[in-house]
């Protein structure tokens, strides 16, 4: 459908939307074209600004939440890309629900838009699939990275608790058999402690005298 064949009585329903309020037949004819064009609409600056604040939210929100590597530029540029493309589909699917909801009755320039914007969606879609496949952030790359990392996790608390365990604990060996005879436990390791004590390997017969 070409521009010159928007209707007028649909031009007076555009000028109902959000995007269209108070904007002339030919500054709507005007947005109609670049969306089709694009998937984009022209913004003021205030509209640009609102817009760049909600690129931010997004963009720290997906590197926080997939620990994009900000080091990669192939990374952060698919990630912009990303980005960009889930605002489009967002803005997509608001317009399709706004001619859906303006009232019961379609007409023909209402079906051929609606037509138009779910196509535009798809490809949205498959376009974001695809950057997410770059970016390893994919529902299979998250499962199987989760996967990947619980031995880590394992690892990590096991190391952890030796950790804790040898600091609030003392060790007697046998200085002969290099053998650990007592493990003596401290429930406030840094607070201060006197503690003296022999004890006998039972080895060697080596008497060890402790003194702390």
């Amino acid at each position: 459908m070409a521009d010159d064949e928007l209707s007028d009585s649909y031009i007076k329903r555009l000028q109902n939307l959000g995007p269209y309020k108070g904007k002339s037949p030919d500054e709507i004819r005007e947005l109609v074209r670049l969306k089709r064009a694009a998937g984009l609409k022209p913004t003021t600056n205030k509209a640009e600004k609102a817009y760049d604040a909600r690129f931010k939210d997004k963009f720290d929100a997906l590197k926080q939440e997939f620990a994009v590597d900000l080091n990669d530029s192939n990374d952060v540029e698919a990630l912009n890309n990303l980005v960009r493309l889930i605002i489009q589909s967002e803005n997509v699917d608001r317009d399709i629900r706004s001619i859906q909801e303006m009232d019961n009755s379609k007409s023909k320039d209402d079906i051929m838009v609606l037509k138009n914007l779910g196509d535009f969606q798809r490809n949205l879609n498959m376009s974001i699939a695809d950057v997410q496949e770059k970016l390893g952030i994919t529902r299979k790359a998250r499962k199987e990275k989760a996967v990947d990392d619980i031995p880590q996790w394992i690892d990590s608390v096991l190391q952890k608790s030796v950790e804790f365990f040898n600091r609030k604990t003392l060790t007697v060996e046998c200085p002969k058999c290099e053998i650990e005879l007592i493990r003596y436990w401290l429930n406030f390791p840094d607070l201060v402690s006197i503690i003296e004590f022999s004890t006998e390997c039972p080895h060697c017969g080596e008497i060890i005298r402790y003194n702390r």
